[in-house]
């Protein structure tokens, strides 16, 4: 059975620079702001999802170059068995920081700088949490 996963239940850690990317806001080393919503996460297909991360972050001083490859992710299959759904990715990163995708606030694949391409798969409960 087919299931959207929700775009806004990843971010992405930026751990050479301390910054957690959302789709709604930064975190950055001194505090929370909020943004345009998907300003860092760019959304390059949604059936299937496929979407990409900025690494860069002009709030901090840098000048974003918006390829959104630090990592670009797709969905390649998602399944629900009764609660628990199961998500398939692929992805492709270059980038010259060290990054750490999330789901749900679990870490699901650290990627250091350079270029790499691969899948991921992970499991998880489909009710989103009340917090």
């Amino acid at each position: 059975m087919l299931v959207l996963v929700d775009i806004e239940r990843f971010s992405l850690y930026v751990a050479t620079k301390n910054v957690w990317k959302t789709w709604s806001h930064v975190i950055l080393p001194d505090g929370k702001i909020l943004m345009v919503p998907g300003k860092y996460i760019k959304v390059s297909s949604e059936k299937p999802l496929a979407f990409g991360f900025e690494d860069m972050t002009e709030e901090i001083g840098e000048n974003p170059d918006y390829d959104y490859q630090q990592p670009y992710i797709e969905v390649i299959q998602e399944t629900k068995n009764f609660i628990v759904n199961t998500i398939k990715l692929k992805y492709t990163y270059k980038g010259d920081y060290e990054n750490h995708l999330y789901f749900d606030n679990v870490l699901i694949r650290k990627f250091k700088p350079g270029k790499e391409e691969g899948e991921i798969e992970f499991s998880y409960i489909a009710l989103k949490p009340f917090y």
